[in-house]
C-alpha cells in the first residue's frame, strides 16, 4: 500500500485505541489530586507516604496522560496523512465535538464563578462578614493582573493571525506567529507562578482563598495545555500534515486558546476587579 492513499479509510479503521488509555490516565490524575489534597482519605497506612511524595504525587497521573496523548496525536496525524479524503470528511464532526468539549469546559469554570459570586453576595454562607473576608487583601487588579491580561489577549491576536496567514499559503510565517503566541503564553504562566508564590494568603485560608487558587490555578493548567497545542501546531505547520481542506488540529488549538482568553477576562473581572472594588467600598463605609 502507498504511503499516501486518497481513498476513504475502511469502515471502523482509525486511531481510536488511545481514547480509553487517556480516560484511564485522567482518572489516575483525579486520584493523584485527591491523594495530594486529602492524603488521609486513602487510609493511615499510606498517608505518610503520600505526604512525603508531596506535589510529585501528581505525576502518577500526569505522566501516563502526557504519554498517551503524545502517541494518540502521532497516530492520528499519520492516519490523516495517509487518508486525506477521510480526514477532510470528518472535520465537521470534529468541530462539533470540539464545541461540545468547550461547552463542558465552560460549565467547569462556571462552578467556580457561581460559588465565588454566591459567597460575595452572601458572605455569611462562607463564614465571613465581608467579601473579601477580613484579613485578606486582594491584589490591585490594575497592576500585574492587568498586565497579564494584556499579555494573554495579545497572544490570542497572534494565534488568530497565524491561522489567517496559513490560509493565505504562508506556512512559515504562520508557524512564527503561533510561536510568538506560545512565548506570550509562557510569559503569562510565569506571571501566574510569581503571583502564587507571593500571594499574601494561602490555599487553606478560607473559602475565598480556596476558590481563588482553584479557579486561577486550573486556568493556568489550561493555559499550559493550550500553549502546548499551539506549539505542536506551529511545528506541524513546518511540514505538510496541515492542508487547506483539513487542518482541524490548527483550528482546535486556536479555538482552545481563544477559550482560555475568554475565561481569563471573566476571571479578571470576578476574581480581581470585583473583590478590590468591594473592598474599597467596605473601607469607605467603615465596614
Amino acid at each position: 500500500m502507498t504511503a499516501r492513499d486518497s481513498s476513504p479509510a475502511p469502515a471502523g479503521i482509525g486511531p481510536t485505541g488511545w481514547a480509553p488509555v487517556v480516560a484511564l490516565s485522567v482518572f489516575l490524575m483525579v486520584l493523584a489530586g485527591l491523594a495530594y489534597l486529602h492524603p488521609g482519605m486513602f487510609g493511615v497506612e499510606v498517608e505518610s507516604a503520600i505526604a512525603r511524595a508531596g506535589p510529585a504525587m501528581l505525576l502518577f497521573g500526569l505522566v501516563p496522560f502526557a504519554i498517551a496523548l503524545l502517541f494518540w496525536f502521532r497516530s492520528d496525524i499519520r492516519f490523516d496523512a495517509r487518508y486525506p479524503d477521510f480526514a477532510a470528511g470528518k472535520v465537521p464532526e470534529q468541530r462539533t465535538a470540539m464545541i461540545l468539549f468547550l461547552v463542558s469546559e465552560a460549565f467547569f469554570f462556571f462552578g467556580f464563578f457561581w460559588a465565588f459570586i454566591r459567597f460575595g453576595v452572601n458572605p455569611e454562607f462562607a463564614g465571613a462578614s465581608t467579601w473579601p473576608p477580613l484579613g485578606i487583601a486582594p491584589e490591585d487588579p490594575w497592576g500585574m493582573p492587568l498586565f497579564a491580561t494584556i499579555i494573554l489577549v495579545v497572544s490570542g491576536v497572534f494565534a488568530a493571525a497565524g491561522h489567517s496567514t496559513f490560509l493565505a499559503g504562508r506556512r512559515t510565517d504562520a508557524s512564527v506567529l503561533l510561536g510568538i503566541a506560545v512565548i506570550y503564553g509562557a510569559v503569562f504562566l510565569g506571571l501566574q507562578v510569581r503571583e502564587f508564590l507571593n500571594a499574601p494568603f494561602g490555599y487553606a485560608d478560607g473559602s475565598y482563598a480556596s476558590l481563588f487558587f482553584l479557579a486561577v490555578g486550573f486556568h493556568g493548567v489550561h493555559v499550559f495545555i493550550g500553549a502546548s497545542l499551539l506549539l505542536i501546531a506551529a511545528v506541524r505547520l513546518l511540514g505538510s500534515t496541515f492542508q487547506p481542506r483539513h487542518h482541524f488540529g490548527l483550528e482546535a488549538s486556536i479555538w482552545y486558546w481563544h477559550f482560555v482568553d475568554a475565561v481569563w477576562l471573566l476571571l479578571f473581572l470576578v476574581f480581581y476587579w470585583w473583590p478590590a472594588a468591594q473592598g474599597a467600598i467596605d473601607s469607605t463605609l467603615g465596614l
